[in-house]
Formats: structure tokens, C-alpha cells, sequence
């Protein structure tokens, strides 16, 4: 199970952030898109069964699924497929290609005391790269 490593590298980068900002992780955001390869069940389970160990018994992972859109080359629509995935353009009858929905990233990480919109939740978001699944 994937999952459990990306839970840990979750783990470890929120813990970095927080260490950085001199409080406690409360919660880390991530968006995690419907063809990224990774069930978002699991990975709750395992950040919970994990976070003890990290030394963050009490930080919560917050996931914010991201559907998959697909962008035609030829006429330019954009696209959410609906039922199964055909990615064929229902305007033109070009192939699609996926544009968002394969992604995985950590979006913000909020730390005690620091409100989420402030300049460390912000910066956080921002200086990471999306994870890659282990």
C-alpha cells in the first residue's frame, strides 16, 4: 500500500513547516485528483495510523478531491467526462487529453496559532512540489 509512504512524506514535510513556524502541526491540506493513483481512504487511514509515530498525535489531514478535465487539441472545450472515461470530443470527435485529476499535492498546512490565511500557510502552499506517490 502506497499510500502509508505518501502519509509518512505528508507527515514529515507538515512537521518540517511547522518546526519552521515554531508551533505545533494542527492540519495539512492536500489536493488529490481522482487519477492520481492514490485512494483517499487509505491515505486518511494512514496518516492517522502514522501520525503517532511522527510525533503529531493530533494533526489532521484534510483532503480536497480534484476531478478529472480533460481539454480538447482541436476545439479547445474543456471537459469533465462523466460515467466512464472517454476522452473523445463530444463537439469535434478529437481525442482529449487529461488537463487536472492526476495530480497530488500538499495545497496548505496550518500550524497552532497561525490563522490558515496568513503568511505561512501561504508560503507553505506555495514551496512545495506536488508529492510523487512512492
Amino acid at each position: 500500500m502506497h499510500e502509508t509512504g505518501i502519509a509518512w512524506e505528508i507527515l514529515e514535510t507538515g512537521k518540517q513547516e511547522a518546526a519552521r513556524a515554531g508551533s505545533p502541526l494542527k492540519t495539512v491540506g492536500v489536493r488529490l485528483g481522482e487519477m492520481s493513483g492514490v485512494v483517499g481512504e487509505a491515505l486518511c487511514f494512514a496518516f492517522d495510523a502514522l501520525k503517532g509515530e511522527a510525533g503529531v498525535p493530533g494533526a489532521d489531514l484534510v483532503i480536497e478531491p480534484i476531478p478529472v478535465e480533460a481539454l480538447c487539441p482541436g476545439c479547445s472545450s474543456t471537459r469533465v467526462p462523466e460515467g466512464d472515461l472517454v476522452l473523445w470530443c463530444p463537439d469535434c470527435g478529437s481525442p482529449m487529453r487529461i488537463v487536472s485529476g492526476e495530480q497530488m499535492e500538499i495545497a496548505w498546512i496550518e500550524v497552532a496559532g497561525v490563522e490558515a490565511d496568513a503568511p505561512l500557510a501561504r508560503e507553505a502552499s506555495a514551496a512545495r512540489a506536488p508529492l510523487d506517490p512512492v
